[in-house]
């Protein structure tokens, strides 16, 4: 699979939320790919994975591959508390062409490290893809550490990949020198992005992309080239966006932010909130900043 930085792909409703806006969707898909972004991820937390019917996640994961049609590798996020769902989810997607599957971790449960282990182990019998685990106890409330990711990956071959948006620089250094071998970490954080990129870490999934797909892009092919200057250069401009989003609730401030750039993509669908006059205030110089980048 191809490495580099991939859009955690917002998903754009209707004004009064209730449907997906497919227009403005396969707007914002050709957006990225005109951007170079290196790949896509369908339904992930950034996409209101959790608020969306498992006829919608079908939905956005097929038109996200069909719009790409080949030109960029898509990730879907087809994770879910209910193994079933996941299966399902996880089938639709490896038909209609995506490269990968990001798995959330069964949340509420409660699950054990077993438990977790079966999940994953279930979907690579049932479907011929790499899988990603994804680390992000804040929302699943249950942590991966570098111990039970070596289990996993030894006993699920599938499981290739881990995103981690623990925020835990700690751990994310040790898996990018090698601390589960065979196992490629991908970076969830953007407060990580410049550290990740400086330790190796080939793989990021942010939705600061949604904002700034080319700065992101730039920033990580010159660290690849060991082009400093443009590095500097690239992080430096991305610093107040990665602000913006750090200070406020996350996907709300990232519609907001493609709303400024780009035109409405719709509400986050309740109980998350939507970015309010104070987030808006702050934001629009930094998105303004972003215009042609």
């Amino acid at each position: 699979m191809v490495e580099g930085v991939y859009t955690a792909l917002l998903t754009p409703f209707s004004p009064d939320g209730t449907k997906i806006d497919r227009a403005r969707l396969a707007q914002l898909i050709e957006i990225q790919v005109e951007a170079d972004i290196h790949g896509l991820v369908a339904c992930g937390s950034t996409g209101e994975f959790a608020t969306m019917s498992t006829a919608e996640r079908k939905e956005v994961v097929e038109l996200t591959c069909e719009v790409v049609d080949g030109r960029i590798p898509v990730i879907a996020q087809t994770g879910s508390p209910s193994t079933a769902e996941a299966l399902e989810l996880s089938g639709h997607a490896a038909e209609h062409g995506a490269a990968a599957l990001l798995l959330a971790v069964p949340y509420y449960g409660p699950v054990d490290e077993d438990d977790i282990i079966a999940y994953y182990g279930d979907v690579a019998e049932a479907v011929d893809l790499p899988l990603m685990a994804y680390n992000f106890p804040a929302a699943s409330g249950v942590p991966l550490g570098v111990d039970f990711l070596a289990r996993l990956a030894g006993r699920v071959p599938a499981v290739r990949f881990v995103k981690d948006s623990s925020g835990d620089e700690r751990q994310l250094l040790d898996l990018a020198a090698g601390a589960v071998a065979g196992l490629s970490v991908w970076c969830g954080e953007e407060a990580l992005f410049r550290s990740a990129l400086d330790a190796g870490v080939k793989g990021f999934i942010l939705g600061a992309g949604n904002v700034a797909p080319r700065l992101l892009a730039d920033a990580y092919n010159a660290a690849r080239t060991a082009d400093t200057d443009a590095l500097d250069t690239a992080t430096r401009s991305l610093e107040p966006l990665f602000g913006a989003l750090a200070d406020s609730a996350y996907t709300g401030t990232v519609k907001a932010a493609v709303t400024l750039l780009s035109g409405p993509v719709g509400p986050v669908r309740r109980p998350m909130k939507a970015a309010g006059g104070a987030v808006l205030e702050r934001l629009s110089p930094v998105v303004a900043s972003l215009r042609d980048r």
